[in-house]
């Protein structure tokens, strides 16, 4: 795992390592030539780890380490003109396949692969116009969402046949990630990944002039500088600006 990458270059044992010996592990690490990601990823679990054990605030040594090397933006998306076919296909497709309706989450509700497959009928609510994620990975991945009126039929059958604690679709994550390629192929669209509706999502909202707190907050994030940095286009947010001033120089 993450930590390990980097414990093994470290001459000490974890909970005696120093600014130096860290700096040191993680050079050790980057010479590897492993990408930029992946190192990156494994100094912030380890600095977060390290904070956990031995408490925050008691100079972590590797809080003076800097990361180096660009990551790697977002995943593949989804135009809009592709994402209005990818949901028609996704919709026919659920008709008699939980598979489109699971594809259809990922796009219109931007759930994680993982959340899609924890979902149990009572957390389909109110006639199926909200959908709460009770089950994320933090505290702020637990949110409830407004279904689109067109995915709301599709829930709540689903949630009927279920029960009130029963999942609606008892896969895997895989499950998820097979049924999204399958749409994709239905609605003759480049292949992407579920994680790659969370991003689409994300810059269709943006572009139509959703903050990124907002964003955000869909998605499960607890800030919007991951969301902007790594879910919401390049560009899309100017878009959005661009709009409005084009409404107002038109209303003038």
């Amino acid at each position: 795992n993450a930590v390990e990458r980097l414990a093994k270059f470290l001459p000490v044992k974890l909970h005696a390592v120093t600014p130096k010996t860290a700096g040191q592990a993680y050079a050790a690490l980057v010479a590897t030539g492993c990408a930029a990601d992946t190192h990156r990823n494994s100094l912030n679990v380890t600095r977060s780890m390290w904070a956990h054990l031995n408490g925050k605030g008691k100079g972590n040594p590797w809080d003076a380490v800097v990361g180096v090397g660009a990551r790697k933006r977002g995943k593949p998306q989804l135009t809009i003109d592709e994402s209005r076919r990818f949901l028609t296909a996704a919709l026919e497709l659920g008709e008699h396949e939980p598979g489109g309706v699971a594809a259809a989450i990922c796009l219109c509700l931007a759930l994680r692969a993982s959340e899609v497959v924890a979902l149990e009928g009572r957390d389909v609510d109110d006639g199926g116009r909200v959908l709460w994620v009770q089950r994320g990975k933090t505290r702020a991945a637990r949110r409830g969402l407004e279904v689109p009126e067109a995915l709301r039929p599709a829930l709540k059958r689903l949630a009927a046949e279920a029960g009130n604690d029963g999942r609606l679709m008892p896969y895997s994550r895989g499950w998820v990630g097979y049924w999204v390629g399958e749409v994709c192929k239905a609605a003759n669209v480049r292949r992407v990944p579920p994680h790659g509706l969370r991003g689409t999502h994300a810059t269709i909202a943006a572009s139509a002039g959703a903050t990124a707190q907002v964003v955000a907050t869909a998605l499960g994030h607890a800030g919007g500088t991951v969301t902007r940095e790594h879910y919401i286009a390049p560009g899309a947010e100017q878009s959005a600006t661009a709009r409005r001033l084009g409404t107002i120089m038109e209303a003038n």
